[in-house]
C-alpha cells in the first residue's frame, strides 16, 4: 500500500517527464511540421485528444528546439479517417 504524505516535488508528473523523453535519433528539424496545438485544430479535437492518439495514430518526434512535431502526411491521413468516421456518425439529411 503507498503512504500518503509528502511526495517529492513533482512526482505527479513523473509519467510525464518519462513520456517526454527522448533520444538523440528521435530529434529532428520542426520545418513545416506542425505542433501540437495545430493539429488539435486541424482534427477538431482538443490538444488532449491528440496526446490520446500519441503511439496510435500520430507519431510525434521532438525538433531541435524541443518542440513536439507531426508528419504533417500522418496527419492529413489521420483527419481523413476522423472526418469519415464522424460522417457515420451524422443522423441522414431529412
Amino acid at each position: 500500500m503507498k503512504k500518503r504524505g509528502k511526495e517529492s516535488p513533482g512526482a505527479a508528473q513523473s509519467g510525464l517527464r518519462k513520456r517526454a523523453k527522448t533520444g538523440p535519433a528521435d530529434v529532428r528539424q520542426g520545418g513545416e511540421a506542425p505542433t501540437r496545438a495545430v493539429v488539435a485544430r486541424r482534427l477538431g479535437k482538443s490538444v488532449g485528444a491528440v496526446r490520446f492518439y500519441e503511439g496510435k495514430a500520430l507519431h510525434p518526434w521532438r525538433d531541435t528546439a524541443g518542440i513536439w512535431r507531426f508528419d504533417p502526411a500522418e496527419v492529413e491521413a489521420f483527419a481523413s479517417k476522423v472526418q469519415a468516421t464522424e460522417r457515420m456518425k451524422a443522423p441522414p439529411p431529412s
